[in-house]
């Protein structure tokens, strides 16, 4: 007979005589798929608006924030669980020195756990600036550590990581600037700590390997992030568990009363904020290319990287609610006004965050420790505009040359 077509949101006959495409084939019917079965962007907006965000910050008076506060800590703790990694001495072998002028590069090898390994670079200033401490700095995607000390070694590490921000200035019409942050800090007389996280640069997995200039952006968090979840953690959790043991290190070697900062760009920035979170003894810190609201620059926007995503997290928080278990510690964010990671909505995805999160700091008497700083440039750009590098000087209480 002649061939009917059948649209499954049109037609009354019961499913089962037509969704197999064998029997359809077979009684001459062609399937067309006229609707669209998505779940994404109805079925997860609607179950983030149901179930996310239960644990969101309580800024009605000081007393319940306190209450909160507490309650919040120690559910991060749980999200991140470090009870699946196995503690060992860290062992610390420097791996090469160089002389990079105003200051000294070393890099050390830190076990992390049993057969697990973290490159950590450390930048000591010939002449510490008075009141200077240390900067954690945690890296983005990219090529990791050695893109941001500039190695004259990887030449195409040094150009890629430039034409990436001056391709982010660009987009927002203004003039490129492209200097290193750790550079910056270190020549400004303050000591610098920068582990490599995991999957990028010097730990990414085997096909991921290599130093030419197509592979050497690529990261391994999709393969990782696969096996975490299924073994029940994460790529946040594992790198927050490793930048733990980095922070030990860095504490080592500083004096009573100094100030240790931590802080990063983009994904560097997001573990800044669940390490500051986590760690009190983190005086202050900050983040670039990395403060919205998640529904909007994670969730509407799933292409994001593996390592962005941390099972059950969004049923208790927003990206707000985890910052506000750091205060009253200073906290500087960066936003690119162009920055297409801020979400649909731009800075309009942004700003209200940072509005609950200084009413949250205002509970303990700390609103104006929120600082938040808008460039013009896109994500790329981020940190180099030298707004990051003056608030840091300030927090140490170093005068300005």
């Amino acid at each position: 007979g002649a061939s009917q077509t059948w649209c499954l949101w049109q037609t009354e006959t019961r499913m089962h005589d037509f969704l197999s495409p064998r029997r359809a084939r077979r009684s001459g019917m062609e399937i067309t798929m006229d609707f669209q079965y998505e779940t994404l962007e109805k079925n997860f907006d609607a179950l983030f608006s149901r179930t996310g965000r239960t644990l969101r910050m309580q800024t009605q008076s000081p007393e319940a924030f306190a209450a909160w506060q507490q309650e919040a800590f120690q559910k991060l703790k749980e999200l991140l669980a470090e009870d699946v990694f196995v503690r060992t001495p860290m062992d610390p072998v420097l791996l090469s020195e160089r002389d990079c002028g105003a200051y000294v590069e070393k890099i050390y090898r830190l076990t992390t756990e049993p057969e697990t390994s973290m490159p950590t670079a450390v930048l000591e200033p010939k002449q510490p600036a008075e009141g200077a401490g240390t900067v954690l700095f945690l890296p983005a995607h990219g090529a990791g550590m050695l893109s941001y000390l500039e190695h004259p070694d990887y030449p195409q590490l040094i150009a890629g990581s430039h034409q990436s921000r001056i391709e982010a200035w660009k987009a927002g019409g203004e003039t490129p600037k492209t200097g290193s942050l750790v550079r910056q800090l270190a020549e400004a007389g303050i000591r610098v700590v920068i582990p490599e996280p995991r999957g990028i640069g010097l730990r990414r997995e085997k096909r991921n390997q290599g130093w030419s200039a197509d592979v050497a952006f690529t990261c391994s968090h999709n393969e990782q992030g696969r096996v975490a979840i299924a073994m029940g953690t994460s790529i946040a959790a594992m790198n927050a568990y490793d930048f733990s043991v980095a922070l030990e290190f860095a504490k080592k070697d500083m004096h009573e009363g100094e100030k240790l900062i931590a802080g990063g760009h983009s994904g560097g920035g997001m573990m800044a904020l669940y390490l500051a979170a986590l760690h009190p003894e983190i005086d202050a810190c900050f983040t670039s290319g990395y403060f919205y609201g998640v529904k909007e620059s994670l969730l509407d926007m799933p292409e994001n990287c593996t390592c962005n995503y941390v099972p059950g997290l969004w049923r208790w928080f927003d990206m707000c609610d985890v910052a506000a278990i750091c205060a009253p510690h200073p906290i500087f964010i960066e936003s690119g006004r162009v920055d297409h990671l801020n979400g649909a909505s731009g800075l309009g995805n942004v700003t209200p965050q940072v509005e609950q999160l200084r009413a949250a700091y205002a509970c303990e008497g700390a609103a104006e420790q929120v600082t938040h700083h808008i460039y013009s440039g896109g994500h790329g750009a981020g940190l180099t505009d030298l707004a990051c590098l003056e608030w840091v000087k300030a927090l140490f209480g170093m005068k300005n040359k």
